[in-house]
């Protein structure tokens, strides 16, 4: 009974570290980032009113990118955002033309899609356009030429699985080894 009793508790340590592991593992596998994807160099309008373009498609974080949008009431002011989390970039205002732009700089904490959305004040006219912050000038979604990562770590559940089945047919044997003990 005693080497039962010893076997049981380094099992339990075993599995105890094991599954600490395991949650590392799983911790780390859920904050890979992915290569985002890599928004059209095509320019693209909301309104169907104007167009809209950018310089840089695939601006550098920190780096500097420059947009114009047509298609809004001329002397009108023109705001420019940067969305997904929204960052108000500045205001121009509309040449004679119709034409806003503004050159900007991204933020060095930005990655990723996004979009840069030309709203004019007056006309409520928008016009927007999608940016690939940190992408490469090529225009694939991964500068390594690599498939992307799109599976889970599932190392440490492994040896997991295996440590506790070990454990389990150990228990298994050390079971059918003992001898039944009369009481009499």
């Amino acid at each position: 009974m005693n080497a039962f009793r010893r076997l049981a508790i380094a099992l339990t340590a075993v599995i105890a570290a094991a599954m600490l592991l395991g949650g590392f593992a799983a911790a780390a596998s859920a904050t890979a980032t992915y290569p985002p994807a890599t928004p059209t160099s095509t320019p693209t309008s909301d309104t169907g009113a104007g167009t809209i373009t950018a310089a840089n498609t695939n601006p550098s974080p920190g780096g500097t990118d420059s947009v114009t949008a047509t298609g809004f009431l001329p002397g009108e002011t023109a705001s420019f955002d940067l969305h997904s989390v929204v960052v108000h970039l500045g205001d121009s205002t509309v040449d004679a033309a119709g034409n806003a732009t503004l050159s900007f700089t991204i933020p060095s904490s930005f990655s990723g899609a996004h979009t840069v959305t030309v709203t004019g004040l007056t006309s409520g006219r928008v016009q927007s356009i999608g940016i690939n912050v940190g992408g490469s000038s090529s225009g694939s979604s991964s500068s390594s030429g690599s498939l992307a990562f799109t599976g889970a770590a599932v190392v440490g559940l492994t040896v997991l699985a295996v440590i506790l089945l070990g454990g389990g047919i150990a228990m298994v044997v050390v079971g059918r080894r003992r001898t039944p003990t009369s009481t009499h």
